[in-house]
């Protein structure tokens, strides 16, 4: 179990510790309309509280919401748009409305989710919100700033694919891994996979492969051109392997025969 990290605490600290972009402040109220646009249609959007009610179009992609608010205290907006772009504005209650529309460009935006897998896109994250995805993302970060280490690691053909860290926090698992192409050909990745084995594949009758859903990716790449390495953290939802089982990390080529899988035993 040494090779098991648990950063409950650490991670706690990233979710509220972590250095932001100062937000603005938006202003709304019952009996006025206050029109949003955005640079790219809205994909998500959440309010901190019920008072404030941000209305936009689920069904057909718009680049505009629409805010009103009743009387209480400070909240928050969190909206995300289909390009990936973050806006986050605190939310106050005004008698008066001084701005009916407000244009956002992209230089206001805090962030932005990177990439495209092949399973699920960067940043993204399945079933769940942007919220979950911010958090992820910098629990992520942290994770990349540690020093590297090395619990497991296959090379095949000049590809080398290495798994650093496996680290807990609450009901999820934490990948950290690193894949280079030290060789002369491009590789783009079509797909990874997470499974656990547990048995002999020689002994068919007892092996079994259950392959594991990545619920968020974090900077992995979609191509590695030769001398490039990238490292980059896969979340799933929290198991633990016993003595029995092993972990095993696929990459298969999109265009090509090539393909690398890293097992792992405790």
């Amino acid at each position: 179990m040494k090779n098991y990290i648990l950063l409950s605490m650490v991670f706690f600290w990233i979710s509220k510790g972590f250095a932001q972009k100062e937000l603005d402040t938006l202003y709304a109220n019952e009996n006025q309309i206050l029109t949003l646009f955005f640079p790219s249609p809205i994909r998500q959007a959440i309010t901190g509280h019920s008072r404030f009610i941000f209305t936009y179009n689920r069904e057909r992609e718009q680049y505009f919401g629409t805010l009103q608010s009743f009387p209480g205290p400070l909240s928050n907006l969190l909206v995300v748009t289909k390009d990936g772009s973050v806006y986050s504005y605190y939310l106050k209650y005004s008698k008066e409305l001084t701005l009916l529309n407000y244009f956002f460009t992209e230089n206001e935006r805090i962030g932005h989710e990177e990439g495209i897998s092949p399973l699920i896109k960067n940043g993204d994250v399945n079933d769940k919100g942007p919220l979950d995805a911010t958090y992820y993302g910098r629990a992520s970060e942290y994770l990349l700033s540690l020093a590297q280490q090395s619990i497991a690691i296959n090379r095949m053909n000049g590809i080398k694919l290495q798994l650093e860290k496996i680290v807990y926090n609450g009901p999820d698992v934490y990948l950290v891994c690193e894949f280079s192409n030290n060789s002369n050909i491009p590789f783009e990745i079509n797909d990874i996979r997470v499974s656990i084995i547990n048995g002999n594949k020689k002994k068919s009758a007892s092996f079994q492969k259950l392959t594991k859903e990545i619920q968020y990716s974090h900077k992995l790449p979609r191509v590695l051109f030769s001398g490039q390495a990238s490292r980059f953290v896969l979340v799933l939802n929290k198991f633990v392997p016993n003595s029995n089982e092993k972990i095993s990390i696929a990459i298969r080529e999109e265009k090509g025969n090539r393909k690398i899988d890293l097992i792992y035993s405790n």
